[in-house]
């Protein structure tokens, strides 16, 4: 009689176990989006602006981002700052402008059009710093130039997000890309 309420307990206990299992994977799983990839020329490059979401309950590093054309070559990130390519062009137009109206009568020093830096409302964004942080719950807009259009991009963590692997591959160009891992 004994041996049958153990056997009756272990069983119970076992099915119990195998529920929670089964509610741990269910109910906590994280997840990783990125989304809204735009891509735009921009002053001779292309601009490369999407959106990293981290659905988990860790801090995520990403240690590196590589993009990929359709060959799967790898495409570099440009080392590009848009206001300093701004301010050298703008350099360059007020030495030209000197030069030409040098001999004007009416020219003074001060009425050089391009020494005057203009004011920006918004002021752009620079290009995204790598390595860096994504909180948990929280997204990180992204801007990289390139000199190619990408077909895809790859995010290189610090640590493992999913059964072993340490990164994880985006295609460009699909509204949304999400990759659920259990936690």
């Amino acid at each position: 009689m004994l041996d049958k309420i153990n056997f009756g307990i272990g069983v119970i206990t076992f099915i119990f176990m195998i529920a929670t299992y089964v509610f741990t994977l269910a109910f906590n799983k994280g997840y990783f989006d990125v989304d809204t990839f735009v891509l735009e020329e921009d002053r001779g490059h292309f601009r490369i602006t999407f959106s990293f979401m981290n659905g988990t309950s860790t801090v995520i590093k990403v240690k590196e981002v590589i993009f990929r054309d359709n060959a799967n070559n790898k495409i570099p990130i440009l080392d590009f700052n848009p206001e300093k390519y701004d301010d050298a062009l703008r350099t360059e137009k007020a030495r030209k402008y000197d030069e030409e109206h040098r001999n004007d009568v009416a020219y003074f020093t001060g009425m050089n059009p391009y020494k005057i830096k203009p004011i920006k409302l918004h002021p752009e964004s620079k290009p995204t710093v790598i390595p860096f942080l994504v909180s948990s719950g929280t997204s990180k807009d992204l801007k990289f130039y390139l000199d190619k259009k990408p077909s895809s991009v790859e995010l290189v963590f610090t640590r493992r997000v999913f059964i072993g692997v340490r990164f994880l591959i985006f295609p460009i160009f699909k509204r949304s890309t999400l990759f659920e891992i259990n936690m």
